[in-house]
């Protein structure tokens, strides 16, 4: 998976929020070894450093999917992991129709994002991407993939890079566009349903 980046300032204030829990877990730790159990010389206890990287990891793996985080305002980034299905539209001079996207994965955590897609012909991978999230709460996802058809391919397609830009109507609908470089000169569109 690789970074990507968001239009907020969440990733600013959980930091700060995780720091300060951090320091208290450490400060209760301490209290509780004077007061109540002397933990052995041979345990290393975690430090302020160490709570953090552990409040760091629950909260990137897991912590920020929760509902009530994005009611409280505290995180927009949307959360679009998991399994799609869907139909592209290419306007290429060498489109024969609608085409059946047979793998639509993304793996997300709140730092990091892959994104796949196959088709019976071609198979992409994202190598960078970012998320906006604008004024009334709609959330885009822009990324750069790497496309490489496959030996059953036409002799036209080749190894290619392009761009996406992914509307996301709901939790269970993306909306997208994408532009496949200048050597190919290919621009398209394609839904996205959920997968159940």
């Amino acid at each position: 998976m690789h970074n990507y980046s968001i239009n907020s300032e969440e990733h600013k204030i959980v930091s700060f929020y995780l720091a300060i829990l951090a320091i208290l877990l450490a400060w209760g730790l301490s209290l509780f070894s004077d007061k109540v159990f002397s933990i052995p010389w041979w345990i290393e206890a975690p430090s302020v450093i160490g709570f953090y990287g552990i409040l760091y990891k629950l909260f990137d793996s897991w912590f920020w999917k929760k509902e009530i985080l994005r009611k409280i305002g505290l995180i927009k980034t949307p959360v679009v992991e998991g399994n799609w299905t869907g139909i592209l539209n290419s306007l290429s001079q060498h489109s024969t129709g609608p085409i059946d996207i047979k793998k639509f994965k993304v793996k997300q955590t709140w730092t990091h994002i892959r994104i796949y897609l196959a088709t019976e012909t071609s198979e992409s991978y994202s190598f960078e991407a970012s998320m906006t999230v604008d004024h009334f709460d709609t959330a885009r996802i822009h990324y750069q993939y790497m496309n490489s058809p496959k030996d059953s391919s036409p002799e036209t397609m080749h190894m290619h890079c392009g761009s996406v830009t992914a509307k996301i109507i709901d939790s269970e609908t993306i909306e997208s566009e994408y532009y496949s470089g200048r050597d190919r000169n290919n621009i398209g569109s394609f839904s996205l349903k959920k997968c159940k």
